[in-house]
């Protein structure tokens, strides 16, 4: 896990830890607090994130190393996220599965904490033609693989990933022959190859629509 360097900031708490009688780590547990501070996803997944205050809860067992985070909680600029789960070591490859919460973000912020590798078809897509608005109570599940190679090479396979969330107050620009929308509201699910949103409301110019649906495949 060292070799990753995900987290850079001061923290402060309490941990628990036991032995063997031969001085070796069997059990620890932590509670701490920190921030600010800076996190360090391998480049190519996500660009580094400041954060203001960041908040853990959790345990670590050795052989295999695994650590379990009961709470992740983390404040950035106009987010909060929390998270639930576990990283496992088996040999050079730590597996992951979290659930994650964010109960409002602006729209825009979104491209900052999407990563690169993850829905290359989506991703282009709604940063051309979302540009405003906020996404609510959104919700995600996902297990992935972090691959470590020699030197600083680290590879990412996303293994699932599926959730949903609420776009309040949204505009999309033009798509083709439609117009450009505003005020959109929406229900949106997504998994690993399919992002597809249910309209509740939006205007286009004068004209107020309702009861729509849009689905992008292949993402």
């Amino acid at each position: 896990f060292s070799r990753l360097k995900l987290l850079q900031s001061t923290l402060a708490g309490k941990i628990d830890f036991k032995s063997t009688t031969s001085g070796q780590l069997a059990y620890m547990k932590f509670h701490v607090t920190g921030g600010p501070g800076l996190f360090k996803p391998p480049k190519h997944i996500t660009s580094p994130i400041t954060f203001e205050s960041v908040k853990m809860v959790g345990d670590f067992t050795p052989n295999p190393d695994r650590i379990t985070f009961q709470k992740l909680s983390i404040t950035a600029d106009n987010i909060s996220a929390n998270l639930q789960g576990a990283i496992k070591r088996v040999k050079n490859t730590a597996l992951i599965t979290a659930s994650i919460t964010v109960p409002s973000m602006p729209v825009m912020e979104l491209y900052n904490y999407w990563p690169v590798s993850l829905g290359q078809n989506a991703r282009p897509w709604l940063l051309k033609h979302i540009r405003a608005g906020l996404i609510k109570n959104g919700t995600a599940k996902l297990r992935a693989r972090i691959t470590l190679g020699r030197g600083a090479r680290v590879g990412v396979e996303v293994d699932s990933i599926s959730g949903a969330f609420s776009l309040n107050k949204v505009s999309v620009s033009k798509l083709n022959t439609i117009p450009s929308i505003t005020n959109l509201s929406a229900k949106a699910t997504f998994n690993k190859t399919q992002l597809a949103f249910g309209i509740n409301s939006g205007e286009v110019g004068a004209l107020r629509v309702s009861n729509g649906s849009l689905k992008l495949s292949g993402i």
